[in-house]
């Protein structure tokens, strides 16, 4: 019995009949092959891989969550009368807790489903762009009827061209999302270490209040009540305090002279008598009650001078002091640009799940977001509305340019109204809008959106 072919072996050999049919050249038939076909079947069989993945992990998950509350239950209501379920469920609740645990790291760590969408969105665009060229179809139609044989010849460097363009978006989506997890994953470990850094802190000064409060706890610098450190004795100048029995025939120190005060002593010092101390008159120093005066310094007022007439010094007395001049208004057009510009900026790479059908759909809500940012009312009667918001730059909130007069933080309107963007630099050279299959704000292109809406741009600048 032969051995059935797969799904991708299959789609392989079909095409590439189709396309060695193809009014080509050797070589770019076999470009065809090596570059669109090889990155359509590689991205959908990583696409059927990533989905069965993400299917086994979510569905251990969501059946593992179900079980283990009833596992639980029976564990404590069979567990007391029946020694079967005492023994065996609670190490089967733990271990399926466990599994249930090591899924859901293993999801979140390898984003299998954020991983399967990117690939199948690649695998269904590359498809799409494909069926097209061979069926002479879309931006690859016969612009002469008369000879159709020969559009795949014209289109083949415009197929080639929008393939890449696809290739591209999807590897600077996936390098966006990984600098994304790479700055969460910085951030958290910098917070543990951080928290790790307090509690060490809080330990050192627990430790160091426990030990001072400890009654046995010494020190270089103290001792306890009543003791002596022995090395203080050994020191040099250091005499032992004598005891209680040899304080009677320690020798009797003379009082110190008392020195008078700056006053004179009018009456000696006499006996005490019946207990009371003697009075004694101390005479006032008369220069300190009356000490010299402070001179106050003497304030000359300046005298005068007459200007003569008609002197040179006459007429610069008269001439009256000149104004600053006023400063100049900002320009309203520029701030705009500039607020917009540096809105946009800080805005790229964040998620835009929060927008219209979980991001996919958000360019006009991100462009509004971006507005928001730079303290600038949203546009349009619906802020997730392309069609709403050209409608209010129509009205009177936006002026018409052509791409060559575009400046950094015009808006570009796609082909049709289909998609909008915010420009990076002067002339549209690059516009920054936000990525469907990522959904975040993070799809670099020219301002023609890499021809994906098969048409020009429009460029509006925002007036107010």
């Amino acid at each position: 019995m032969a051995k059935k072919k797969s799904y991708d072996a299959y789609l392989r050999q079909q095409i590439g009949d189709l396309i060695d049919q193809l009014q080509l050249s050797r070589l770019d038939r076999q470009l065809l092959k090596e570059r669109w076909l090889d990155q359509m079947i590689w991205a959908d069989k990583k696409a059927a891989q990533t989905r069965q993945s993400y299917y086994r992990l979510r569905l251990t998950t969501v059946v593992g969550g179900v079980l283990l509350p009833a596992l639980v239950g029976i564990s404590l209501q069979m567990g007391q009368s029946s020694p079967f379920f005492r023994v065996w469920f609670a190490p089967l609740t733990f271990l399926l807790s466990q599994v249930i645990a090591v899924s859901v790291a293993i999801e979140e760590f390898c984003k299998f489903g954020d991983r399967w969408r990117d690939y199948r969105k690649m695998a269904e665009d590359l498809k799409s762009e494909g069926w097209q060229y061979l069926q002479s179809s879309g931006p690859y139609a016969a612009s002469d009827p008369d000879q159709p044989n020969f559009a795949h010849e014209q289109g083949f460097a415009n197929f080639t061209n929008r393939v890449e363009s696809i290739i591209k978006n999807d590897v600077e989506s996936y390098i966006s999302g990984l600098m994304q997890q790479q700055a969460k994953q910085d951030a958290e470990a910098q917070k543990a270490l951080l928290q790790a850094q307090s509690v060490t802190s809080n330990k050192k000064m627990s430790d160091q209040m426990s030990d001072q409060m400890n009654p046995n706890y010494q020190n270089s610098n103290t001792h306890p009540p009543g003791t002596i450190p022995a090395s203080y004795s050994d020191a040099p100048g250091y005499a032992t305090p004598p005891s209680d029995a040899n304080y009677a025939a320690a020798p009797s120190y003379a009082a110190a002279p008392s020195y008078p005060s700056p006053g004179s002593i009018t009456a000696p010092m006499s006996a005490p008598t019946n207990g009371q101390m003697p009075q004694i008159e101390i005479a006032p120093d008369p220069q300190l009650i009356a000490p010299d005066p402070i001179p106050t310094p003497s304030v000359t007022t300046p005298t005068p001078v007459a200007i003569p007439e008609g002197s040179p010094a006459e007429s610069l007395a008269n001439v009256s002091p000149i104004a600053p001049p006023p400063p100049s208004a900002p320009n309203p057009t520029t701030d705009l640009n500039a607020a917009i510009l540096a809105a946009a900026i800080k805005w790229q790479g964040r998620s835009t799940a929060d927008g219209p059908d979980g991001g996919n759909n958000a360019c006009a809500w991100t462009v509004n977001r971006v507005l928001h940012e730079a303290n600038i009312p949203p546009l349009g009667s619906n802020p997730n509305l392309v069609s709403s918001l050209v409608e209010a730059l129509q009205a009177g909130r936006g002026q018409k340019l052509s791409p060559q007069e575009a400046k950094a933080g015009d808006l570009v309107i796609a082909y049709e109204e289909k998609h909008i963007g915010i420009s990076l630099d002067d002339g549209c050279q690059n516009v920054l809008s936000n990525s469907s299959s990522r959904s975040t704000f993070s799809w670099k292109s020219n301002v023609n959106y890499d021809d994906q809406y098969y048409g020009s741009s429009t460029v509006y600048r925002l007036l107010r």
